[in-house]
């Protein structure tokens, strides 16, 4: 289901199994506006990026079921609401206590719930949690499916958007959120990022065919780019 939320100045999105509506009240809460890059506007490329895999654009090493979707659609909406690279483990627990509220008071006020898939679904609280909280960590391979496609989701930019850009945005985003310098910002966040994805090991076995691609992208960037 393509949605379209002009009042947030996002773009179309589209969400499988999660509620349209529902998905508004997610977006809605990316408030802050010192975050550049960790916003709105990334879920949105997340939530698209999955719609590709979920309609066959995009190659992956494994299927997802539908529960494998739902669950990545609901993490993906709040898992960087609260953001604070100073603290990014308890940045998650506070999204996850986010999301559960927002999926309770969202049922109990529009009486309907916030997801539209028709299957037998386990309790959805222990899955939400755990995929939250793997999204703390963009170098550890974590051989369960629904983290390594959260990981996967998280760092796809890489191939689509402008490296030198993003990177002025995670500059100025630590620097204001977690009173960084950005020498600070470059040497322990962003060039051990990049060294990863030279090695041609940044996505896990869910997009691993893709490492060879964004190593070729990165190659050379590094030695170029404008650090400070």
């Amino acid at each position: 289901m393509y949605v379209n939320l002009p009042h947030l100045g996002v773009p179309y999105f589209d969400v499988g199994y999660c509620n349209a509506n529902f998905a508004n009240v997610a977006l809605s809460a990316y408030t802050n506006d010192r975050k550049i890059f960790h916003n709105r506007f990334h879920i949105v490329k997340m939530l698209n990026t999955l719609s590709s895999i979920r309609y066959g654009k995009i190659k992956t090493d494994f299927v997802l079921s539908k529960f494998d979707h739902l669950v990545l659609e609901l993490s993906i909406l709040f898992h960087d609401v609260i953001f604070d690279p100073r603290d990014l483990l308890e940045s998650k627990k506070e999204s996850i206590l986010i999301l559960k509220n927002a999926l309770k008071e969202f049922e109990s006020k529009f009486e309907v719930e916030p997801y539209t898939c028709d299957i037998d679904m386990p309790p959805l609280d222990e899955y939400l949690e755990d995929a939250v909280i793997s999204t703390k960590d963009y170098d550890k391979k974590f051989n369960n499916k629904i983290h390594d496609c959260l990981h996967d989701l998280n760092l796809m930019w890489i191939l689509t958007d402008p490296v030198e850009e993003v990177e002025q945005q995670v500059l100025t985003e630590y620097t204001m959120s977690g009173g960084y310098t950005r020498e600070q910002v470059f040497s322990n966040f962003l060039a051990p990022f990049y060294v990863t994805v030279k090695k041609g090991e940044i996505f896990t076995s869910f997009l691993s065919c893709y490492n060879k691609q964004a190593s070729k992208l990165i190659d050379g960037m590094v030695q170029t780019v404008n650090f400070h």
